[in-house]
């Protein structure tokens, strides 16, 4: 039985049943996965399971903050590090996400963010997903976030929405997070589409 024949006619005729299957997903300084890390997904499905507290909601979170604007809450389950209601404004977030936070502590009389990174200087991070369609064209989505030290507001931060032809290595910008990402680097160098707006974006990937 063919993928059309299989839903039931809900495809119509002209379809030629083709669809984008997710192939990996990566990141790079993204809560507790420092450094970077790809996961591979198998064409006919993947399940990713482990105790509580290895890093499942992590790498969710990581699609999300891919995959839509960056005031979309995060899940419950990644708030164990964090303060406040659930899903509320002290909770994860993407730069507390960035900066890899592992818990709030006491300094003095006011409370200071235990955190993996960026408590000395600025930080970053990236997010990646790859896709391949049946024809074999391949197409990756990809965020940059550059955190500064000291911020406290996503309007005190670089974000950076790309597309790429092909399968990209999050590991080649880190020789260009020294200045910051710099636009003509990572469009000429790189080869990167750039988005200014999220609706540009969500347009592309939806397309």
């Amino acid at each position: 039985m063919t993928f059309v024949e299989s839903l039931f006619g809900l495809i119509p005729a002209a379809s030629t049943g083709q669809q984008w299957t997710a192939r990996s997903l990566q990141v790079i300084n993204w809560g507790g996965y420092a450094g970077h890390h790809e996961v591979p997904f198998h064409p006919d499905g993947t399940l990713i399971s482990g105790g509580s507290g290895t890093g499942k909601s992590t790498l969710l979170d990581s699609y999300i903050a891919l995959m839509m604007p960056h005031t979309t809450p995060f899940n419950g389950a990644s708030n164990g590090g964090a303060s406040g209601r659930a899903r509320g404004k002290d909770q994860r977030n993407i730069i507390s996400y960035v900066r890899g936070k592992t818990d709030d502590r006491l300094a003095g009389d006011s409370v200071a963010e235990a955190v993996l990174r960026g408590d000395t200087g600025d930080t970053w991070a990236a997010i990646a997903m790859t896709w391949c369609d049946q024809s074999g064209t391949t197409l990756t989505a990809l965020k940059i976030f550059y955190v500064p030290k000291g911020a406290t507001k996503n309007e005190e931060c670089s974000f950076f929405r790309a597309t790429y032809g092909g399968h990209f290595d999050l590991r080649r910008l880190q020789e260009f997070a020294v200045g910051r990402f710099p636009r003509p680097i990572l469009t000429t160098n790189l080869g990167l589409t750039l988005f200014d707006t999220d609706s540009a974006f969500y347009t592309k990937l939806h397309s």
